[in-house]
């Protein structure tokens, strides 16, 4: 029993996610026609049926895995059809709530539909309400596409989610990074030739910005009523209305909804900044933390439905659509998409009341976000996410147990800090890669901010679920004591002058931490097994 359980075999998941990420790092590198991989791996499949009962079945079967997330990463792979250097006419539907900079208001659009601006004037024939939307505009020239833009739009509009509009206007290719860019995009920007934030971008599907003006916006369009983005949007829009009747200061509002429902919008230039030279800028981005919140809040509130007939199956199923509807009102971020995938594996586990593990779940998600679409493997935020999770898992218990004392108070704060410092170490060598610097100060503040975003969090979607209006005023001020500490503290270490250290890590530097990251963790793992086997019985 001890025998399979360790290694590989007790790892499925990551049995499969090796070659898999060896499929996809092989397809950056390199180009081959899709029907030749697909045969290639049809090929594989078949070898390693044949050759099942043997080591080379193995070997085929690896291969075929391989070669699977190769031909997915060929068929996932994004490409730009929009032509560069041309005026063109195209519809735009706005994907994101916009933020205002400046004079502008940034947000990312989907185009669905162009066709090249000079062929249209001195026309009166352009009319663009002839389009048949199941066929298309009417005329031969009309091209259909599916490929995101950044818009910036001037702020005289007014612009909300999925609205549609029709520009006459040029397609700017991203060469370096611009002025608007997204959140989770800020610390990239200091990048010197923004080759990390255009490489970011593409693996996005985003490679150009197109500016909107009074003088290159044709028309509006409708919105497209049943899109499930617009529904999500609306019922965003309402949760932040009723976050917003606790009447908090703007920076603590601000910081409550972007923790809580994943909108960024009412956060100050200066506290966004603070928040990214501190360390602390996850916290306002949606991901495993605050999913892992919402996953306890939804087990707290269904803990009677296993009393009744089949409560057992309704509270997992409802567990898991309350992930999924919490994942879909924030944005579906690839972050947020991993942290529910993991989460509604955990799930499952605890309905099957089978031994589980952590990391093969965390594997498991990697597996199935990788083979829906490759591409996240080169996004940072999903690269982030994984690394800190991992740290977590592999690290944490070690270092806990080493610091662990006989005192209850000073074991809570360890924990914090524990997870702190893990998480930390995890991602350094990967922020160092992307971003160029790596916060110091984060290792001080983490355990309290991460405490307050708890009680931001949790408090925030206790009041959007339940907004009873007596209870107003306890609401507001817990959400509003904790985040104003949350602020402050944050604020103070972006002003220390060792908050951050310079320095950008080169490919091989990061690929050296990790493979020693790996060593201690198999080294920490069979020292445990060896203990365990030398108890007693």
């Amino acid at each position: 029993m001890e025998k399979s359980a360790s290694g590989l075999s007790g790892l499925p998941f990551l049995r499969i996610l090796i070659p898999a990420v060896v499929g996809i790092l092989t397809a950056m590198v390199c180009y081959v026609p899709l029907a030749v991989a697909a045969s290639c791996c049809a090929v594989a499949v078949a070898c390693a049926w044949i050759f099942r009962r043997g080591v080379p079945g193995q070997i085929y079967a690896w291969l075929a895995v391989a070669l699977f997330f190769f031909t997915m990463s060929e068929v996932r792979r994004p490409e730009s059809s929009l032509p560069a250097g041309r005026r063109i006419v195209f519809e735009a539907e706005v994907l994101e709530t916009p933020t205002v900079r400046g004079r502008w208001r940034a947000t990312t659009a989907r185009v669905s539909w162009w066709r090249y601006a000079e062929e249209l004037d001195g026309s009166s024939e352009w009319n663009y309400s002839d389009r048949d939307t199941a066929s298309g505009p009417k005329g031969l020239d009309w091209q259909r596409v599916e490929e995101k833009v950044l818009l910036s739009v001037d702020t005289t509009y007014r612009l909300r989610l999925g609205d549609r509009l029709l520009v006459r206007g040029w397609f700017n290719p991203l060469v370096s990074f611009s002025a608007a860019t997204t959140d989770d995009d800020s610390a990239v920007k200091n990048d010197s030739d923004g080759e990390s934030y255009v490489r970011l971008m593409h693996r996005r599907g985003v490679f150009g910005r197109v500016y909107v003006t009074p003088g290159n916006l044709l028309d509006t369009l409708a919105a497209e009523t049943h899109s499930p983005s617009l529904f999500f949007a609306r019922l965003q829009s309402r949760a932040v209305e009723r976050l917003a009747r606790l009447h908090l200061a703007p920076d603590e509002y601000g910081v409550a909804a972007a923790m809580t429902l994943g909108d960024r919008r009412f956060i100050g230039s200066d506290l966004r900044e603070a928040y990214a030279r501190s360390g602390a800028a996850h916290l306002l981005a949606v991901s495993g933390l605050h999913v892992g919140m919402v996953f306890v809040l939804i087990n707290l509130f269904l803990w009677l439905l296993p009393a009744f007939p089949r409560g057992h199956v309704a509270k997992n199923l409802a567990a898991i659509l309350l992930i999924w509807l919490y994942a879909a009102l924030t944005g579906l971020s690839p972050s947020v998409v991993r942290a529910a995938l993991m989460f509604s594996f955990a799930q499952v586990a605890l309905a099957a009341s089978t031994g589980r593990s952590a990391l093969n779940i965390l594997l498991a998600s990697a597996v199935v976000m990788l083979a829906i679409n490759p591409n996240y493997a080169g996004d940072v935020s999903f690269q982030l996410s994984y690394a800190a999770v991992l740290a977590i898992l592999l690290f944490y218990s070690p270092l806990y147990r080493w610091g662990r004392t006989r005192s209850r108070l000073w074991n809570v704060v360890w924990g914090v800090t524990a997870v702190g410092l893990v998480a930390m170490l995890g991602t350094a060598p990967l922020v160092s890669y992307w971003f160029g610097r790596f916060p110091l100060v984060g290792v001080v503040i983490n355990p309290a901010v991460v405490l307050m975003a708890h009680v931001v969090v949790m408090g925030g979607l206790l009041w959007v679920v339940c907004p009873i209006g007596w209870l107003a005023p306890l609401f507001g001020g817990v959400i509003s004591t904790a985040a104003r500490w949350q602020n402050e503290m944050v604020v103070w270490a972006a002003a220390q002058s060792w908050a951050s250290a310079g320095g950008r890590l080169p490919l091989w530097g990061v690929l050296t931490i990790y493979a020693f990251y790996i060593v201690l963790a198999v080294v920490l793992h069979r020292r445990k097994r060896e203990k365990s086997l030398s108890l007693p019985v």
